[in-house]
């Protein structure tokens, strides 16, 4: 049975990551539809090592398709780009702790002015009273819990300590934490107390624990990547994200 390469698409979107990256040669360039049938890319070792026409042939078996030797040829010079594509980016050195690469579409237009000094700010609003419970705490928005740290009514070692009661007490049946750093965030929490006492309130999350993902290396802890071979990996240096 013959099938269209709309239909391959279809067929391998649920199907193995091979399938799928060959089946982007939805288009071959005009060069490619000058190939002569009885070509063969590979001879000119332009083609990555280990993939053949035949290649795609078995993979082609199990999603019930077939496709003719001049299409398979088209495939695998869309492949061959793709594969070199990937050696490139793969060939990039970038440490853990390093620059974020440009992974984000910015349209501003060149001449688009940025403030040097944004700042986050607080939403506007009265919020409400603390309440004396320490659940209705924990469950209060950050908002909430900013204005409390900043107006005085809650301090950041009792919301630390009220946050690291829970956690033992539940983490046993979330297993929501790989590594909790218990007195450090107790000794930074009673810092931030002294500061803001002493009127250097640094912003509205100044005081407010946080928790890292344990994909962001943190120096001197445990950070496991969220992968078993990794499990008892201490980082030696801090990622970016850490780190600001």
């Amino acid at each position: 049975m013959r099938n269209s390469r709309r239909d391959f698409l279809k067929a391998t979107g649920a199907g193995s990551a091979f399938l799928v990256t060959a089946g982007l040669a939805t288009r071959p360039s005009a060069a490619q539809q000058q190939v002569p049938a009885e070509d063969n890319l590979l001879s000119g070792g332009g083609a990555p090592a280990g993939v053949t026409e035949q290649t795609f042939a078995e993979a082609e078996k199990l999603h019930g398709l077939e496709f003719t030797p001049s299409e398979r040829r088209l495939m695998l010079t869309s492949v061959n780009d793709q594969v070199e594509a990937a050696k490139q980016i793969r060939a990039l050195e970038i440490p853990n702790d390093g620059p974020a690469p440009a992974n984000m579409f910015n349209p501003r237009l060149p001449q688009t002015k940025i403030p040097q000094n944004a700042t986050f700010r607080r939403s506007i609003g009265t919020a409400p009273s603390m309440p004396g419970n320490a659940t209705d705490i924990a469950y209060a928005p950050v908002t909430h819990l900013s204005h409390w740290i900043s107006s005085g009514q809650l301090t950041s070692r009792r919301l630390t300590e009220t946050y690291l009661e829970r956690i033992g007490r539940y983490d046993g049946q979330l297993h929501a934490f790989v590594t909790v750093t218990g007195e450090l965030a107790l000794a930074q929490a009673d810092a931030a107390d002294q500061e803001i006492a002493a009127g250097d309130h640094k912003g509205p999350l100044h005081g407010i624990p946080y928790a890292v993902k344990d994909l962001c290396d943190t120096k001197g802890t445990r950070t496991t990547w969220g992968a078993t071979p990794y499990k008892g990996r201490i980082a030696e240096a801090d990622a970016a994200v850490a780190r600001k």
